[in-house]
């Protein structure tokens, strides 16, 4: 049986949904980062994201799901060791597609132009 997974990340959360493709929701985890230093906050992301694949497996085993579509959207990619995880239990991953918007001015504010006056 097919299955979507949805992945949205941010700098300060990870959420990940898994829906079949009737639109029934499987499973749904939210995960918040308690820490506020930039150097711990990558770990405890990718902590987070090791927790909620773990929990995934297990309720994708419990309904008979053997591949997935992930779509995420966000900074945080899908890492390798959930790859890792999802082949040692058996589950393929039939597409990955990336929706995370890209800015097209790079992020920066357009300047205010002076006015002279004569």
């Amino acid at each position: 049986m097919n299955a979507i997974l949805y992945i949205r990340s941010t700098f300060k959360s990870y959420n990940m949904w898994l829906r079949d493709k009737n639109g029934k929701i499987i499973f749904f985890n939210h995960g918040e980062l308690t820490t506020y230093s930039k150097c711990s906050q990558s770990e405890e992301l990718q902590n987070l994201s090791i927790a909620a694949t773990s929990l995934l497996i297990e309720q994708s085993l419990n309904n008979n799901i053997d591949s997935f579509e992930i779509k995420y959207v966000g900074p945080l990619r899908f890492s390798m060791l959930n790859d890792v995880l999802l082949d040692a239990y058996g589950i393929n991953i039939s597409l990955i597609k990336d929706k995370t918007p890209i800015p097209h001015n790079l992020c920066f504010q357009q300047r205010s132009r002076k006015m002279r006056l004569l």
